[in-house]
């Protein structure tokens, strides 16, 4: 089977599986393939991963081979990776299970979810803005988050040592003596436990700068974004095709971000409360969204970098560990860049003015998403081949 023909979803399911290895599975063969074509000439060798000494079945990236896979550029690698880290996670929305007494009932509802599914997943790949609307449609029937879904939880715990089983609170754990303390160095605390506690999280909104960017547009024109931005903008779900053409007209780039906002390399692990210089103790994820920061990831880099028990080198080890280069200037001291230059003080954001402006934002956010995606899967390629190869010294 041509690998480019292999479903994206399918393979990084089998590359988040741990132990799961099948000398007869056609994607072990795919994988070696990419390790003899693309990995081996590029001098990386998943022998150099080190067993974890206190997880089983874990193993860590040495910062040798960690700096090798980050030089590695989206554009370059095979079309299998470019089709992984483009997995648009919306594809894995989840309904509520219910459980209903009456039996025609109970039918009746898990019909019209697997009819809803189809009816996301039918949207083309140009077409992700659109596959967006139709979730905002079916939330009032699902908890689905895009980060915290099964597949993701499996990804972080192949790739960090994160618990597969999330507690329910729904706040994960990051477990093993050795990662414990390197979260416990940079004081992430939940409530009055001295345990470190973390939670999903989407790096950059798709919402704050979609919604902007459509009360930009000018009222007067005919099919006019204005009307549907903000508050109005579940209105989005009775738009005709023209909307979603103007939409398309003057926001080239949002529905590659639109895929992209939700796919692997806009996830990642943070902690649940944050100390400030006053002794203010806040939820990390609250404080972001406030209006000042608007859920921009280089601001929240700042907001991280100023937490009172941080300091300098933790930092460093969250931005390395959690494989965040395209998003500091390492020349600068690990300088947190914005991604829209111009329109952030401190920790204030200031939203464009400009159509333009929101695109340039979408634009820039995609190329760095799919950056860090891809180191993301090369380390779980190279995790996979490990195990592979352990499985067969057996």
């Amino acid at each position: 089977m041509n690998s480019n023909n292999i479903p994206a979803g399918e393979f990084l399911r089998y590359l988040a599986e741990t132990n799961e290895v099948d000398e007869n599975n056609v994607f072990d063969s795919i994988l070696k393939s990419i390790n003899d074509s693309f990995f081996k000439p590029k001098d990386i060798n998943y022998e150099d991963l080190i067993v974890h000494k206190h997880i089983e079945g874990f193993y860590d990236i040495p910062n040798e081979l960690r700096i090798k896979i980050d030089e590695i550029g989206y554009d370059e690698t095979p079309q299998i990776i470019q089709n992984i880290v483009n997995y648009d996670f919306k594809n894995e929305f989840e309904f509520n299970r219910v459980d209903f007494s009456n039996k025609k009932v109970n039918d009746a509802y898990n019909e019209f979810c697997n009819l809803a599914k189809e009816d996301i997943k039918r949207c083309e790949t140009n077409e992700s803005v659109k596959k967006w609307v139709k979730c905002k449609k079916y939330s009032n029937f699902s908890e689905h988050d895009s980060d915290r879904c099964r597949l993701a939880t499996k990804i972080y715990k192949k790739l960090w040592g994160h618990g597969e089983k999330i507690p329910a609170a729904g706040v994960p754990e990051i477990i093993g003596n050795e990662l414990r303390q390197r979260w416990s160095k940079m004081a992430f605390t939940y409530r009055s436990s001295p345990r470190p506690r973390t939670t999903s999280e989407t790096m950059s909104s798709f919402f704050t700068m979609f919604s902007n960017a459509l009360s930009l547009d000018d009222k007067n024109e005919k099919h006019s974004l204005n009307y549907y931005s903000a508050r109005d903008i579940k209105k989005l779900l009775s738009a005709d095709e023209k909307v979603f053409d103007r939409i398309n007209k003057l926001l080239e780039n949002a529905n590659e971000f639109s895929a992209m906002y939700s796919s692997i390399g806009n996830f990642t692990l943070i902690p649940m409360e944050v100390v400030f210089t006053n002794n203010e103790k806040v939820n990390f994820n609250t404080r972001r969204a406030k209006s000042e920061i608007w859920d921009f990831w280089d601001l929240s880099l700042i907001l991280l970098r100023d937490e009172r028990n941080f300091g300098e080198e933790q930092f460093k080890e969250y931005v390395d560990l959690f494989y965040m280069n395209d998003y500091v200037d390492k020349e600068r001291n690990y300088e947190p860049l914005p991604l829209i230059p111009g329109f952030t003080n401190g920790y204030i954001a200031y939203l464009p003015e400009e159509i333009s402006l929101c695109d340039s934002f979408f634009k820039e956010a995609t190329k760095r998403i799919k950056s860090r995606g891809t180191t993301m899967v090369i380390a779980l390629m190279l995790k996979k081949l490990k195990e592979i190869a352990n499985h067969g010294n057996k």
